[in-house]
């Protein structure tokens, strides 16, 4: 196991070599973005108390909300009521999460998170909780309503500022107050960062894994996550033209 509080260089070339393999031997994006998230649950670790580092790992792909699966297509008609979206409008998809409640541990246990609208900014008023948190995460700028972009459809994250070109990283404190999410859900889970990273698959469409740990990450550290989201981007991009879903 790798101590997230002290991830080193070496920490990172593990990780990397190990999640650029996951995808091996998987029948779907979904199957290899599963992988993923359990291995960075299981491994990262805070060698203080030897106990688990993250109390929730998840992974988000942006995909056209005609193209969704018929579970997610489910939940997206029963919560967003109203106008029927459009066939190619992205849409955030939880596409795998695993963590300490057993709600967290499968896509169909999760409540808000299956599919969110990703389009424009008036889409943050309607999901707010996720789609507010990858615009805290400076992930997409323009979410909260500020000069929005007038459409994502054709490349869904290009107006997403990326300073190493086809990665990005955000990390974001949990505080007392609740922000970026509740204060209930920090707490009781010991929550004390919020740790995101990412990138561009090759058709223009944005993948994000989300660390919920609890212990903080040092800049040096959070630098590193960079590189394993190239490694990330590896394991899952193949995937990229199907199968999406499992």
């Amino acid at each position: 196991m790798h101590d997230l509080g002290e991830f080193s260089l070496r920490d990172v070339a593990e990780c990397t070599a190990r999640v650029r393999r996951l995808g091996h031997g998987a029948g779907s994006m979904e199957e290899a973005a599963s992988r993923i998230v359990t291995y960075l649950y299981e491994d990262l670790s805070d060698h203080r108390n030897g106990r688990r580092a993250c109390a929730l790992v998840r992974f988000y792909k942006t995909h056209p909300y005609g193209l969704l699966d018929a579970g997610r297509r489910r939940f997206a008609e029963a919560r967003f009521t109203g106008e029927p979206a459009a066939p190619g409008a992205r849409w955030l998809t939880l596409l795998a999460t695993t963590g300490d409640e057993p709600a967290w541990c499968s896509v169909a246990g999760s409540r808000d998170h299956q599919a969110m609208p990703f389009e424009t900014a008036g889409d943050a008023a309607r999901a707010p909780k996720m789609v507010r948190l990858v615009d805290q995460l400076r992930l997409a700028p323009g979410l909260d309503g500020a000069a929005p972009p007038s459409s994502r459809s054709s490349a869904s994250a290009a107006a997403i500022d990326f300073p190493t070109g086809d990665v990005f990283l955000g990390c974001a404190p949990m505080n007392p107050a609740g922000r970026p999410l509740d204060a209930a859900f920090a707490t009781s889970h010991r929550i004390c960062s919020m740790l995101g990273f990412g990138g561009l698959l090759p058709g223009g469409d944005l993948f994000v894994v989300v660390l919920f740990t609890r212990v903080a990450i040092g800049a040096a550290a959070r630098e590193l996550f960079k590189t394993l989201a190239l490694a990330v981007k590896v394991g899952v991009m193949s995937f990229e033209r199907g199968p999406v879903f499992s």
